[in-house]
């Protein structure tokens, strides 16, 4: 909830009180909880790249070729934040105001996403399935691709499978 009011008017603009009106709870009830609204923006911050963080383990150890494992990767942003476009705002939008020992957790692991990405790249294009390419490159293409998803897509505006596919198409495609 409190995701989805930060996505709606900001990280700034919203209060502990308008979130707990929208979570049908008092607003004491909110700092039983959180100390305050930075704690609850970095608590968004930890679920969402711990459970995006666990979600590519599978992957990363599954006997597949890289040319399978690129797209497959490369989706795993669109399929993780299906349904959930306030902590995909708040990923990508607040990180300014997370204390810094938290801006060092995401930009951890923002920079092993990176990393097992290349990786598979590398891997990619040491087997000859792909082309001579930067990987390091091709890898922040896609992390910006997903990054200004949130500033552009909505839901009625086109389906995310189809914006998936044709961003896992340019990659395949470019790769």
């Amino acid at each position: 909830m409190a995701a989805q009011c930060f996505a709606s008017t900001g990280y700034r603009q919203t209060t502990l009180e308008e979130i707990a009106r929208h979570a049908g709870v008092a607003k004491a009830s909110m700092y039983r909880y959180f100390e305050n609204k930075q704690e609850l923006l970095a608590k968004i911050f930890i679920k969402v790249a711990t459970t995006f963080a666990r979600g590519l383990q599978p992957l990363l150890v599954a006997p597949l070729a890289p040319e399978e494992k690129t797209p497959a990767y490369s989706a795993r942003p669109f399929t993780h934040y299906r349904g959930k476009w306030g902590a995909l705002y708040c990923l990508y939008s607040e990180e300014a105001d997370l204390p810094p020992r938290l801006r060092a957790e995401v930009t951890e692991v923002r920079q092993r996403f990176v990393a097992n990405l290349e990786s598979i790249l590398n891997e990619g294009i040491a087997q000859g399935a792909f082309r001579q390419l930067n990987a390091k490159l091709i890898v922040y293409a896609i992390m910006g691709m997903c990054a200004w998803l949130h500033k552009w897509y909505t839901p009625d505006e086109a389906r995310l499978d189809d914006v998936m596919t044709a961003f896992v198409g340019l990659i395949e495609r470019g790769c």
